[in-house]
């Protein structure tokens, strides 16, 4: 057992607060007028909001604060009203499902924007389109309006995805900041778009506007990550809880993490853990959990509402399901027990009052769990520092990680432990962690490759087409639309490159070379990059594709919760346990039955079809980028494929893929795939050329989503 000591923070006074601010706090109040890039670090439970939106709310300002989850943006609605209401105002939550008819005093309104939210305003209000309730909420009239939404809607106002779109960008100009927490959430093709939409944002707001600030969170920053920033906004400030401040007075110090007991459980050691793969965590979770039961559940009786006694964080969805069912039939009761995860109806993430919570990634960020005994399986350094600074947070606490002998980090640091004092301080701590648990790779450089020039400016070519579509302006003025936005485009790309160095691949030239590639597509002269006009009609979302399917699930009916909901194909192929009443609905689309899921995992493989009329002169399977869709089109790469298995289970139901729109899809050697260190387990299926053939399998998988631009631009071949 390792202590893991308290950390505090100076507080100062700033006159004319009535709250004492720590040092960051200090510095983005005093250089607000000042800032207008900036990206604020600091740890879990340091006051990152505090700091964001103080400035903000002092001056009367409103603003725009993207989240990357809708329970994170959700959730941080009612921790801004107490945050306003410490800076002497009252805040008024305005939900778009609750209507927009309101009056009331308050000094500020406070609106949570979602996809689902954006759905039910619209049915509530009686109209057709989101788009105009979209355009209602952002108005601001006669006070201050703070918006919290996600970037997928930003992304789709953006692109005038949205009917009233060119109304709601107008909008934009009465917002003075725009703030990005969780930033280091973004990587590879997410964060290139990101970074292009924020230039977009920041343009259209400007057009009419003083602009937008620019305010970046995060507690977990990845270096290329950091230096990618520094590139691309030319003055970024940075600020952390170091940073030094003059002039201000001293009045003691605030608690930002209480004291962690912190222990290591190497999994396989005793025999009843050496199951097979995947199994020892679950009874390990259900045995640890009943040793603990009756102080978990006395401290239960004793606390409020947000104290979370025991929290669980596991990997896969599927065991998180497999520990709540373990734990339900070893005596735990329903009442006891939550659940924030995947693999379930949104409708029933519910935590607070209860005594255990299972969650997954889901719960990594946003949440401020009261947690008093923190679970954790090993995972990489990110997600490991995220889930710790759910502990410790209002009371000492206990945590403990677990992992199979021999993973990496746990080993390592469980080592390292050993031969340390008893008691760490907490920085200590995070420095062993660093030195021995794996870093995921944010393929930050992802963005200045020509794949990742090419999804940063299909937002454009969106734009461009919605623009070309509008039959009530103008040839002259859709004319120099087009160009204003073409220059923003060759601006934006020249300018990140005046701050690049002379060794590093040049941007404007694989903008224009990129430019160069879709416009011969466009006219169809060039088959090599026939997929690009594709992608760019089918234009895709924020997020990197995933394939869901709508299910219904009797396991959860039986548990007399929600039994549809969404999830990913590839998990519902492997370990879904199907039923027999599939279906199609209008409005819908297809939904499959399961009963739970399976222990063990089922082998399913695409089967992709050759076109009787494909080309002698090009290899099979396809090489390079392509489709996979419901009818051929050899000009735009179009293929068609089945999900089939080896088992008696055969075809996979419903339609390969779910989707009415065609897939991107790549091929590669099953040994390249391993080479390259990708995490593909949503969306890598073993390849088969025919059906009854085995051994091929093994050799080649097809990737499937736009993450086959990163793919592609990791194997060195997207440079054309």
């Amino acid at each position: 057992m390792t202590m893991i000591e308290s950390e505090s923070l100076p507080r100062y006074v700033v006159p004319g607060i009535e709250v004492s601010l720590l040092a960051h706090q200090v510095a983005m109040e005093s250089r607000w007028d000042d800032l207008q890039e900036v990206v604020l670090t600091a740890g879990t439970g340091t006051g990152k909001t505090l700091a964001a939106f103080l400035p903000g709310l002092r001056r009367g300002e409103s603003l725009i604060a993207a989240y990357p989850t809708n329970a994170l943006l959700r959730d941080q609605a009612e921790s801004i009203v107490q945050l306003a209401a410490r800076c002497g105002k009252t805040g008024k939550i305005i939900r778009p499902e609750d209507g927009l008819g309101y009056q009331d005093t308050s000094d500020l309104e406070i609106v949570p924007i979602d996809g689902p939210a954006l759905e039910a305003g619209r049915e509530r209000l009686g109209v057709r389109r989101k788009g105009e309730v979209l355009d209602s909420l952002l108005t601001v009239s006669g006070r201050p309006k703070i918006v919290l939404t996600n970037p997928d809607v930003l992304y789709l106002l953006a692109a005038m995805c949205y009917r009233d779109s060119q109304s709601a960008i107008a909008r934009l100009a009465m917002y003075r900041t725009l703030v990005l927490d969780e930033f280091h959430l973004y990587s590879g093709l997410e964060l290139a778009r990101l970074l292009y939409l924020v230039h977009l944002l920041r343009f259209f707001a400007g057009a009419a506007g003083p602009g937008l600030r620019l305010t970046m969170l995060s507690a977990t920053p990845r270096p290329e990550v950091l230096n990618l920033l520094r590139e691309s906004f030319p003055v970024l400030h940075e600020i952390s809880p170091d940073v030094v401040v003059n002039g201000y007075q001293q009045v003691g110090l605030h608690t930002t993490v209480h004291p962690i007991r912190f222990c290591t459980e190497l999994l396989g050691l005793r025999s009843e853990d050496a199951e097979e793969p995947g199994r020892g965590i679950v009874q390990w979770v259900v045995r640890f959990l009943g040793t603990q039961r009756e102080s978990l559940r006395s401290l239960r009786a004793q606390c409020g509402a947000r104290t979370v006694p025991a929290l669980v964080f596991i990997n896969s969805a599927v065991q998180a399901v497999r520990i709540e069912q373990s734990l339900l039939a070893s005596g735990w009761t329903e009442a006891e027990l939550g659940s924030v995860r995947g693999l379930m109806s949104q409708r029933e993430r519910r935590w607070q009052e209860k005594t255990v919570v299972i969650v997954t990634a889901a719960a990594e960020v946003g949440i401020d769990f009261d947690c008093r005994l923190l679970v954790t399986e090993i995972t990489e350094l990110g997600p490991f520092i995220q889930r710790l600074g759910r502990s410790g947070r209002h009371a000492e606490s206990e945590a403990v990680l677990v992992g199979q002998a021999g993973s990496p980090g746990l080993m390592g640091l469980s080592e390292e432990l050993r031969r340390r004092p008893e008691t760490l301080a907490r920085r200590e701590f995070l420095s062993l962690a660093a030195s021995s648990f794996p870093v995921a790779d944010a393929n930050a450089e992802f963005a200045c490759s020509w794949e990742g020039v090419f999804a940063a400016v299909s937002l454009t070519d969106h734009i461009l087409a919605r623009v070309a579509a509008d039959y009530g302006a103008d040839s002259g003025a859709r004319s120099r639309i087009r160009d204003v936005l073409l220059e923003r485009e060759r601006a934006y790309f020249a300018s990140w490159q005046s701050r690049r160095g002379a060794t590093l691949p040049d941007l404007a030239r694989l903008h224009s070379r990129v430019r160069r590639d879709m416009q011969r597509a466009s006219e169809g002269k060039s088959l090599a990059h026939g997929w690009t006009k594709m992608y760019t009609d089918n234009f895709p979302s924020f997020r990197a594709q995933t394939l869901q399917v709508t299910v219904h699930d009797q396991q959860e009916a039986q548990r007399r919760r929600e039994p549809t909901y969404r999830a990913d194909l590839r998990t519902l192929a492997r370990w879904a346990r199907l039923g027999n009443s599939h279906a199609f609905t209008k409005g819908v689309g297809f939904r499959i039955q399961i009963h739970g899921y399976e222990d063990s995992p089922q082998q399913y493989f695409v089967l992709l079809h050759q076109p009787h009329d494909w080309p002698q002169t090009q290899d099979w399977p396809p090489d390079g980028l392509f489709w996979i869709g419901t009818e051929v089109n050899l000009r735009s790469r179009i293929l068609t494929a089945t999900l089939v298995s080896e088992t008696s289970n055969g075809r996979f139901p419903g339609p390969f893929p779910p989707t009415d729109d065609p897939v991107l899809a790549l091929v590669l050697p099953r040994s390249h795939l391993d080479s390259l260190g990708f995490d593909w387990r949503l969306q890598t299926w073993p390849l088969r050329r025919m059906v009854g053939t085995s051994r091929d399998a093994q050799a080649r998988v097809v990737l499937l989503g736009d993450q086959c631009l990163l793919a592609r631009n990791r194997l060195g071949n997207g440079t054309d």
